[in-house]
């Protein structure tokens, strides 16, 4: 038999039951669905016309298969199928999900292409405990904006070489973004702008992108 193989399914999928239990129902008042197919969420905010699309990435991940990141495509449509309206074709749409799709353990990208054509401008993930600013290419006049995360109190041994903990605060003003990256060195010591973007010469805390 393969180690692999799942032999008891109604008990693995309970393995996102605490992120349910402590932090996704207590902040949206409803449940995690238990069906990877309909993973995920969608947040539609009408005021400033901005949608939020989270992603599971971790739904094939458990304790054999550690990096086994992807993201479901029918869990994906599902989630699309939410905001397939004319009504949010001028929305800021912003898709979150947890492992990166540029550089280093990058999952499989090619739903990035789906995320694009229904007019996804940003997505932002985490993971590698570092920040970053990157863009994924669909041709020559489409792609997205990619804005990965640092850890904000990962372990030491978590932590990646040379790379402090960080947060990022991200301000969006008259059709642009604004990231601005915050650092801590020391465990005991103070967060302080993180200066690591534009000229190496004279770097600055922040970057900006053009919507």
């Amino acid at each position: 038999m393969d180690a692999t193989e799942i032999i008891n399914k109604s008990l693995y999928q309970k393995k996102f039951d605490n992120f349910n239990n402590y932090l996704y129902s207590k902040i949206l008042d409803k449940k995690y669905s238990k069906k990877v197919e309909e993973q995920g969420d969608v947040n539609i905010n009408d005021e400033d016309r901005i949608i939020f699309m989270g992603l599971n990435s971790a739904w094939e991940i458990d304790h054999l298969n550690k990096k086994r990141a992807s993201i479901n495509l029918s869990a994906l449509s599902f989630q699309l199928d939410k905001i397939f309206s004319k009504k949010y074709d001028d929305y800021l749409k912003i898709a979150i999900f947890h492992h990166p799709v540029i550089g280093e353990e990058q999952m499989n990208n090619d739903f990035m292409d789906l995320l694009v054509i229904h007019g996804f401008k940003i997505c932002m993930h985490g993971h590698i405990h570092q920040s970053q600013n990157s863009y994924f290419s669909y041709d020559i006049k489409k792609g997205i904006h990619i804005i990965g995360a640092g850890t904000f109190g990962a372990p030491h041994k978590e932590q990646r070489a040379g790379i402090p903990l960080q947060y990022n605060i991200i301000e969006l003003y008259n059709n642009e973004i604004t990231v601005h990256t915050r650092k801590k060195e020391k465990v005991n010591g103070i967060w302080e702008a993180d200066c690591r973007w534009g000229d190496k010469e004279r770097p600055v805390s922040h970057f900006t992108i053009k919507l």
